[in-house]
């Protein structure tokens, strides 16, 4: 498995090259050594790119993600985690609080972006969760992200909701 990761790492290094030229060695090494997962690796390369590359390079390497997944024998999504429904909310949670106790409004803007951007959108949606405390931070931060018009003016409604 060992020769294959490391097939699989000098394939996005060099997608990640595109973007990020030579240096994209260094950060796709440092991503791999501290990431759990081939989706956590791409979402940290990914993270050091402007957000139009980081699309192109998130398109891109959806299909050796797959890959890997289907070998890995993962078959959620990107970025998807296990989610269990009966986690409680943690103490001071407000019903606007980002939290497990409520994974439908994550999947659903996660879905909802899939549908117009392809996995990509799945993958912003997820990776922004984690990085978002609440529901409005969240739906802030997609808006700015996107350049779709009536995407971004969803997301805005979504914020102030």
């Amino acid at each position: 498995m060992s020769a294959l990761r490391e097939d699989w790492l000098k394939a996005l290094t060099e997608q990640a090259a595109d973007a990020l030229g030579p240096i994209a060695d260094v950060i796709v090494e440092q991503a791999a050594e501290e990431a759990t997962s081939f989706d956590e690796i791409r979402r940290r390369v990914s993270a050091q790119m402007d957000q139009a590359a980081r699309l192109r390079f998130l398109k891109a390497t959806e299909p050796l993600a797959a890959e890997v997944r289907r070998i890995m024998g993962l078959a959620k999504t990107a970025a998807a985690e296990p989610r269990s429904p009966t986690v409680a909310r943690p103490a001071g949670a407000t019903p606007d609080t980002l939290d497990r106790s409520d994974p439908g409004f994550v999947d659903s803007l996660a879905g909802y972006l899939t549908k117009d951007l392809g996995p990509v959108g799945g993958i912003m949606v997820h990776e922004a969760a984690r990085r978002c405390r609440t529901k409005m931070q969240l739906c802030m931060r997609l808006a700015s992200a996107v350049n779709d018009q009536a995407l971004k003016d969803m997301l805005l409604r979504r914020a102030l909701d």
